[in-house]
């Protein structure tokens, strides 16, 4: 076909009611964002990468949370298990990045240190992280995305 082949990108990511989260929970017996959350990610992520090891990758090949895509994560943060600042500290055990999650637009201003927050993250990681934030003008606790659905708005302070 004339395409160069790069490798398969073995990520575990949701979409909608197929929760990551719910995968994570069931397979290893403990709540989202609770205590064990990073130790589970960390386990699931061994898994990808031992069974990557097996092909030609390209990508993250890790489990990935985004916010707005996970109904299980929009739940979690609803009962206050998942925080703006949970999130940043998940990247730390291989997660893809900081993914789909609205703030409040009067936040913008400190998107600058959060940069610098996951660049030590990636310096620490040698690994590339993601950064997807929506920033959301209204006062609601959550704003609906369209196909993605009512997503909560999580303050960056939090």
């Amino acid at each position: 076909m004339g395409i160069d082949y790069l490798g398969i990108d073995t990520s575990l990511s949701p979409w909608g009611e197929e929760s990551v989260v719910s995968a994570i929970e069931r397979i290893y017996g403990i709540k989202f964002g609770g205590p064990g959350t990073l130790n589970a990610i960390y386990k699931l992520n061994r898994t990808i990468w031992d069974v990557s090891s097996q092909f030609r990758v390209t990508g993250f090949n890790e489990v990935m949370l985004p916010l707005a895509e996970d109904e299980m994560l929009k739940a979690r943060a609803r009962e206050g298990l998942i925080t703006f600042s949970k999130l940043v500290k998940y990247v730390i055990t291989c997660v893809a990045g900081v993914d789909m999650v609205p703030i409040p637009s009067g936040q913008v201003a400190f998107v600058k240190e959060l940069i610098n927050d996951l660049h030590a993250i990636v310096s620490i990681k040698r690994r590339s992280v993601g950064l997807r934030l929506i920033p959301y003008p209204g006062n609601e606790p959550e704003v609906d995305l369209g196909d993605f659905g009512k997503t909560p708005v999580l303050d960056m302070l939090r």
